[in-house]
């Protein structure tokens, strides 16, 4: 009936203008005969008999063959038919028929109500992925036409084609590759490599024996531990391992998509009530084994929404998700249409609480769909996917980078053939950020659905980040509790915070490296516990792999020694080198924050030259350190004295340079506290 009310208003708004209008758009004179039929089938449609005017159109264009508004007409009534859903193949009959009628029209009189015959081709064309014979048609009903109200759409497709054709004729290198030791003739998917690349989290799929001997599909959390050092060729994962309680329990079925901190202790989970209400819930590892499944709150999950897909920065602030919910861009509770996937995130209070969801904005959220958030360990880079950005077809991966401003950048389609027509979704990137992972069932050597990973291209790469892990500990050897540790960018004055485990004393810290003559401090921090760091050059830096730095951290205690490490001078100078300056303003800081502490400073040499010139350097050095506190602020009451020791109290043997090295030291003493 829509059909037929649609068609009868045509006829009722153009009845008194349609030939006219014919001679207007440079149609070729129609037959006088066919112009008849035309109008006898103008009057049945009106009457309510649609099959008869129908007929009638057929039987104009056989009467004129170039009839091209008979032809337009029996394309939109096919058009309009085509849209029952109810009936898919008749449904996809009537545009095939639609599409050739607006052809004809288009061939015969191309001019015709605007060039409109053109755009429905060009949008047929498109939707069936037909890019190419789509463009034309698009180009010329843009150029010519005058039809305002088709223009915005017509450009949207024009712009999808013209970003469609630059991928698929500039790609980008591609070379995926299955990733060694986690595949197998079963399925392997959702893959996670952890921050420091040591382990490998994924799904297994698989058919296991249950009762009776029947089979069931089963999904399986599962890890595997990295077996090759990452500077080796070839990255090879040991024997696979499902994941202990509280994963893998029946009462857990519907788990999904994950994410780890850097330290690999805290690991973010989707579980789903009957495949329709999932929420994030956090695991913890504690003593060697992880901790029960704790939903992360109203803060994150709304109570009938959809959350799925974590991804959690690498100091482990901010939570970044995939949400079905009211905010979401275009979101109407009448209408289900509208109710498509956004990225939120989520940002982890001082107090250690997870503060409301926000959406993250315009810039990457559209009206379809965006999931698959994954936040790269530098903190910058957002890699996700989406079917509503310009791109190939279905899901494409994009990239988007902060801006200085905390503003995202314009998402950028990483490229074919990384993208196909088809769906890419769960793309993650190594910390180091030379390679990709993800998983398929497309490529020639798929065995069901596998993990591959390939070497990710320099524009697509993040910012490049290195790793520190390590141990703070006391002097007796035993972990410090609740101790922090900030990396400070000498440049910027930018802190990084690493996560410390409070009861292990364990640390990993991600640091972002623009250049390689970017430098950083690295100071652990804890109430009652002397000034503890480490000076750190990007260029000397290993990034391919985790750096290991151990921290020993001294309590304050009169008469405690504490060695100032990276405090260096120029040859047979009490002249600091500019690194020393950074460590001895941190160093400062510390004083300032901790005004009770009094303190001797100290100097030493190695053995290399005579005994009175070693003598007399450790002196002039202890008192550059000094002088360099004092007039950077200091009370020059809190430093009660300083002291050369030369050679005369080594740390180490002086036969070698590593030895003597840790004999040029300079070292306080707390005098008082």
């Amino acid at each position: 009936m829509r059909i037929i009310i649609t068609i009868i208003l045509f006829f009722l708004v153009n009845s008194n203008n349609v030939f006219a209008q014919d001679e207007e758009d440079g149609c070729p004179e129609v037959d006088k005969k066919a112009k008849k039929t035309f109008e006898l089938a103008k009057e049945s449609f009106k009457k309510g008999n649609s099959q008869l005017g129908y007929k009638l159109l057929i039987d104009a264009t056989k009467i004129d063959e170039s009839y091209a508004r008979a032809y337009l007409m029996l394309a939109d009534i096919n058009n309009s038919r085509s849209e029952n859903p109810n009936d898919v193949a008749q449904s996809q009959q009537y545009k095939n028929r639609s599409l050739e009628y607006y052809k004809k029209a288009a061939d015969f009189c191309p001019s015709l109500d605007n060039y409109r015959a053109s755009f429905e081709i060009g949008k047929r064309y498109y939707l069936s992925k037909n890019y190419n014979l789509s463009q034309p048609f698009i180009e010329k009903f843009i150029t010519n036409s005058k039809l305002s109200r088709l223009m915005p759409e017509a450009e949207i497709i024009y712009n999808q084609i013209k970003t469609y054709s630059n991928l698929i004729n500039n790609p980008v290198p591609f070379n995926p590759m299955k990733v060694n030791g986690i595949n197998s003739t079963d399925d392997e998917f959702l893959p996670l490599i952890s921050p420091d690349g040591e382990i490998a989290f994924f799904t297994h799929r698989y058919n296991k024996k249950v009762d009776l001997g029947n089979i069931q599909r089963t999904d399986e959390f599962t890890m595997a531990e990295l077996i090759s050092k990452a500077s080796e060729l070839i990255e090879q994962f040991g024997k696979i391992k499902a994941m202990s309680a509280p994963f893998n329990e029946n009462k857990n079925n519907g788990q999904g998509a994950i994410s780890v901190t850097i330290d690999n202790n805290h690991l973010y989970v989707t579980m789903c009530e009957n495949n329709l209400f999932c929420d994030i819930w956090v695991s913890d590892y504690v003593d060697g084994e992880w901790t029960s499944l704790k939903n992360m709150g109203g803060a994150i999950n709304g109570r009938r929404s959809w959350e799925s897909q974590p991804s959690i920065s690498s100091d482990g602030k901010i939570l970044f998700f995939a949400s079905i919910r009211p905010g979401n861009a275009g979101f109407d509770l009448d209408d289900e249409t509208t109710q498509t996937s956004d990225i939120w995130f989520s940002k982890m209070g001082d107090d250690g609480n997870w503060k409301p969801a926000v959406n993250l904005g315009n810039i990457i959220n559209t009206t379809g769909n965006e999931k698959s958030p994954f936040i790269h360990s530098d903190s910058q880079t957002l890699y996700f996917s989406s079917d509503s950005h310009d791109g190939i077809g279905g899901y494409d991966i994009y990239y988007s980078k902060m801006n200085p401003d905390g503003t995202w950048s314009e998402p950028k389609n990483i490229g074919y053939p990384i993208n196909t027509e088809g769906d890419e979704i769960g793309f993650i990137v190594s910390t180091f950020g030379n390679k990709a992972y993800f998983s398929s069932n497309k490529l020639q050597d798929s065995e069901g659905w596998d993990i591959y990973s390939f070497d990710l291209y320099e524009d697509a790469r993040p910012k490049e980040v290195a790793i520190f892990k390590g141990d703070i500990k006391d002097e007796q050897g035993e972990a410090i509790e609740d101790a922090k540790v900030e990396v400070k960018d000498v440049k910027t004055n930018r802190i990084t915070e690493g996560m410390v485990d409070k009861m292990t004393g364990k640390y990993a810290v991600a640091l972002p490296i623009i250049k390689p003559e970017d430098e950083f401090i690295m100071t652990v921090k804890k109430k009652d516990y002397a000034f503890t760091s480490e000076y750190i050059k990007a260029k000397e830096i290993k990034k391919i792999e985790p750096v290991k730095v151990d921290f020993e951290v001294k309590t304050v205690e009169v008469g405690t020694t504490v060695k100032l490490n990276n405090i260096y001078f120029e040859t047979s100078q009490a002249v600091f080198q500019k690194s020393s300056l950074v460590v001895l303003d941190n160093f400062l800081e510390y004083l300032n924050e901790n005004p009770n502490i009094k303190l001797s400073i100290h100097g030493h040499t190695d053995n290399v030259g005579d005994d009175n010139s070693n003598q007399t350097l450790s002196e002039q050095r202890a008192k550059a350190v000094a002088e360099y506190l004092i007039l950077m602020g200091l009370d020059k009451s809190r430093i009660v004295s300083t002291h050369g020791y030369g050679e005369t109290k080594p740390v180490a043997t002086n036969d070698a340079e590593e030895g003597r090295a840790l004999n040029r030291r300079t070292e306080f003493v707390i005098e008082e506290k």
